[in-house]
Formats: structure tokens, sequence, C-alpha cells
């Protein structure tokens, strides 16, 4: 038994390998509606099955993509029941799916009663990788307000930091649009819920850079940078070789530091690396602790 959320009811809930019956404790006043979670629970099996049967791929809910959908709605209860069907289909990126898939998975989501069942033809692919639908996510939301020590885009508020290094601080030249605004708020609100990290996806220079960093000035959030590739070994990883009056010193990478002062790192071309180092940054998310060879162990907790 394993326990999710202290607002809900017992449900069946599918993994990787079966469906298991989690038990979950609830209150008299829950933070979203129990119903919403039902919906869920059902496109989650039929989306297990649907796989098992081979019919649809790549469309199941693990058991910790769904304590994340938890934790999002909970956060945000007042627009549970518009914000889930989109934050399924971001967590599953189905708009980036054939065309067969997309539509097997729009009618697991309406036999589950997540889409309107009059929608009969699933979100199209955009160029940007959104539905193309019109969701609170997509609505129209104000220039983010940074006043009195907070952050506010939308229905997400977060404290500001207060940086040791401000020049660590990114600065880039940004113009506010309303697409980049909805982004920065839905990003806001995963980093509210308490992720410990997020995958930004976009075709080559639509932004996705400039997007994190104008995040990060917001929150004046110090930032560590690093660029992988092919050729990215655990020693460039965590070692940065530097020429000083001649001589050739090691110092601490940008992973290194982030992990050190808590700041924020941002993994550029991450789907480049090697398995090695995919492994590495793996531990380093998901358990919160870095392996050195010739250093002591180092225990974190990941800024974002």
């Amino acid at each position: 038994m394993s326990k999710l959320f202290p607002a809900l009811a017992s449900a069946v809930v599918p993994n990787a390998e079966s469906i298991a019956e989690v038990s979950v404790e609830g209150s008299s006043s829950p933070a979203f509606s129990t119903g919403l979670l039902d919906r869920l629970l059902d496109f989650a099996t039929a989306a297990e099955e649907a796989s098992e049967a081979g019919t649809v791929s790549g469309a199941r809910l693990s058991m910790r993509q769904l304590k994340r959908l938890g934790n999002r709605l909970e956060a945000f209860p007042a627009t549970a029941s518009m914000d889930l069907p989109h934050l399924v289909n971001d967590m599953l990126m189905v708009p980036f799916m054939p065309d067969q898939e997309r539509h097997a998975v729009s009618s697991l989501m309406q036999n589950a009663g997540l889409l309107p069942s009059k929608s009969t033809t699933p979100p199209a692919n955009t160029e940007d990788g959104t539905d193309g639908t019109d969701s609170p996510l997509a609505s129209e939301i104000s220039s983010p307000i940074v006043e009195s020590g907070m952050l506010t885009i939308g229905d997400a508020v977060a404290p500001l930091r207060t940086p040791e290094r401000p020049e660590l601080v990114p600065s880039p030249l940004f113009y506010d649009n309303p697409a980049h605004t909805k982004l920065m708020a839905d990003m806001l609100s995963t980093y509210m819920t308490g992720e410990k990290a997020m995958l930004v996806i976009g075709n080559q220079g639509v932004g996705k850079n400039k997007l994190v960093d104008r995040l990060l000035e917001l929150l004046s959030a110090e930032r560590e940078y690093v660029q992988l590739h092919r050729d990215t070994t655990l020693q460039s990883l965590t070692v940065l070789p530097l020429l000083d009056k001649g001589r050739v010193v090691y110092q601490d990478s940008p992973l290194v530091q982030a992990v050190e002062h808590g700041r924020i790192l941002v993994v550029d071309e991450a789907d480049k690396a090697p398995l090695e180092v995919v492994c590495l940054l793996k531990s380093l998310v998901e358990d919160g602790q870095l392996r050195f060879h010739l250093r002591p162990f180092t225990n974190f907790a990941p800024s974002l």
C-alpha cells in the first residue's frame, strides 16, 4: 500500500508491471474532487491495458507520474478539472506522437471523461509542441509581476531567491509575449509543486534557453550552465581543466558548484549525452546523491 495524497479515497492505480491497489487516506475537505482522480485512474488503467494489448505504446502512466499529476492538481484545485487533460498531454508528450497513436490516446481520454465527448479529433501537433486547444494553461495570462518579494505569473506565485552572487543571475534580452508567458506560468507552477527537474523540449532556435533564463531572472536565481555532447565524460562533467599561469589546474565543474551552493543547473543538449552521463544525472535528480572517485560522498537536495 502506498499513500499519495491525504485528500483521496482508495483506488486502483497501474504501474509499469501490474495493476496495484493503492490506499489513500482522505480528509473531510479534499483539495480537489475525488471524481477527477477517478477519471485519471480510469484513463491510466485503460492506457495500461491498451499498452499490454499492443494497441497503444507510450501511453502508460507510472506511479511517479501519477503522483506528480496529483501534486499539481492539489496545488491548483480551482482549475484542476480544466488543467488535467493538458497536463496528461504534456506528460505523455501526445503532440509528438504519430497521428494514429494520438487518436488512440485521445479516445482513451474521452472514454475516461478527461476530454469532452464531442471532441473526436485529437489536438493537432503544432510547431511549438503545444496541442493548440483553449485551456487555462493556454488562456490569456498577464505579464509577470514582481512585487513584495514574490513572483506572480498567472495563478502561480513563488518567493524570490536571495542570490549570494548576483552576477550568476541571468539577464537575457527578452521581450514578453503571450505564448512565452503561458509557458513560464506552467514552469513556475511545476516549480512550486516541488519538482526537482524540468524537461524543456522544442525545435532548435525556438528560445528554450531564453525562456529558462528569463524565468530565473524573475526569480533572482543563480544559474550554472553545462552543455552536453556525445563526447561528454563523467570526468568532464564533474571537473573542469583550466590554464592558469602556464599550469593546468582543475576546478569544480558547473554541475558540482550547483550541487554545493544550491544553484539552478541548466543542462543543455541533454539528449546527446552518453549513457553513463545520463545515469549520473538521473541519480542526481531522483536520489539527490552524487559520488566522486576522489572526493567524499555528496548528498544534497536539488533546487529545480
